[in-house]
């Protein structure tokens, strides 16, 4: 697999059509939300390609001295190329080839992104602190 890195803006009509087809097709009512996120600064987006065909989107915002990933959406065509995680851990590794401190993955709750919890080493915010899974332990 390879990425792309690219300023939303830049190919927002792409992505937001690949979302929402996303959406629709997982039958997730998050619409809305995407499109309050998408008011955000700094957006940019991680286009995963498998041989020349895109099969996966992940924004995140591009901040000073971290990364915050937001949403990923990907082709549910390829089911073991476990696309969920496999974007994260592209994005982590994008987020330290710019020598950035963290990469924080929004919206990582366990009722809703199970499969965010199997990523070694993440530690998520309960609400009022933050949880390490002990993946390595």
């Amino acid at each position: 697999m390879e990425y792309k890195i690219f300023e939303y803006e830049e190919i927002k009509e792409e992505v937001d059509s690949f979302f929402y087809n996303y959406f629709d097709n997982k039958k997730l009512d998050l619409k809305k939300f995407y499109d309050l996120n998408s008011k955000f600064s700094n957006i940019h987006v991680m286009k995963v390609t498998k041989d020349n065909k895109v099969v996966g989107y992940t924004r995140f915002q591009n901040l000073v001295r971290n990364n915050l990933g937001m949403e990923t959406a990907y082709d549910l065509n390829f089911p073991r190329l476990s696309l969920g995680i496999t974007s994260i851990l592209l994005l982590s590794d994008y987020t330290s080839l710019q020598n950035k401190n963290n990469l924080y993955i929004y919206e990582s709750y366990n009722d809703y992104f199970p499969y965010k919890m199997e990523i070694p080493g993440i530690e998520f915010w309960e609400g009022e602190k933050w949880v390490s899974n002990n993946i390595y332990k």
